[in-house]
């Protein structure tokens, strides 16, 4: 496996990161999530 390394802004925050789990929980519930 290759490892991954998110950039983190000046707050603290990793907006793909974020973005990428969020689609994790949809994708639970919703097939068009797991497509993305």
């Amino acid at each position: 496996m290759y490892e991954v390394h998110f950039y983190q802004d000046a707050n603290g925050n990793q907006p793909v990161k974020e973005y990428l789990d969020k689609l994790e929980e949809k994708s639970i519930k919703s097939k068009d999530a797991r497509i993305k």
